[in-house]
């Protein structure tokens, strides 16, 4: 699943902060409660603080937001992406990934991200 090595970060009264991991993250991105201006907050917090995406420049941090936005519009909506959609999205994603300037790593976060928004 997701490499989720999570941060800390100490404040002035020398206390751990524990940020959110990326499936915390998609947690609160199936949760309908949580506004959309909340989430982007938390989707660049826990990019900020989660070593595993430092590799990601900004681009495509919002490229990656994006199509967490998209399929979360549809959850809201009722509406469900099978796993043909799902993978046909992929597909895209995979040969668009040099122009994207995505490793290995990024491909399989992203769809990872995909099925998570996968109808069962």
């Amino acid at each position: 699943m997701f490499d989720d090595r999570c941060s800390f970060a100490v404040n002035f009264e020398g206390n751990k902060k524990k940020y959110m991991t990326f499936q915390e993250f998609l947690t609160k991105a199936h949760d309908r409660s949580v506004s959309t201006e909340y989430l982007k907050r938390y989707f660049r917090e826990t990019m900020h603080h989660n070593l595993a995406y430092d590799n990601l420049d900004e681009e495509n941090k919002d490229f990656v937001l994006d199509i967490i936005l998209k399929h979360r519009a549809k959850l809201l909506t009722n509406e469900h992406s099978s796993s043909t959609d799902i993978e046909r999205e992929y597909y895209r994603i995979w040969e668009r990934r040099e122009s994207l300037h995505l490793l290995e790593n990024d491909l399989k976060n992203i769809k990872d991200i995909l099925h998570s928004f996968q109808s069962e």
